[in-house]
């Protein structure tokens, strides 16, 4: 029997302890990633995956607004990244510090 792949994002997390960090290149949006509803394989595999997220924008009037959204959305829109400490993500282990990341949107891959 082959073994389930781990979702790393599985459980959900508070707004201010997030997994990863999205934002718009005028950080007038900002998308934080709360739980990942699949595994990577999975995920990568689904258009329609989703993720869970608190979001702030000019709409939300300074507030973080919780809510599911579409992973491809999110990444479509977003300009760079942040991948929070000490989490296993797309079989990263990321360490001590944040790290940033740009999304190479022709390619919705990270480089």
């Amino acid at each position: 029997m082959a073994t389930r792949e781990k979702n790393p994002c599985g459980k959900m997390r508070d707004v201010d302890n997030p997994y990863e960090t999205y934002t718009t290149a005028d950080k007038s949006w900002t998308w934080r990633v709360l739980k990942k509803y699949q595994a990577p394989s999975k995920e990568k595999a689904n258009p329609l995956a989703r993720w869970l997220v608190a979001v702030k924008s000019p709409y939300t009037y300074g507030s973080w607004e919780m809510g599911d959204e579409y992973a491809q959305n999110v990444i479509d829109s977003a300009k760079f990244i942040t991948i929070h400490p000490t989490e296993v993500v797309d079989s990263t282990i990321v360490g001590e510090k944040e790290i940033v990341f740009k999304v190479d949107h022709n390619k919705s891959v990270i480089f």
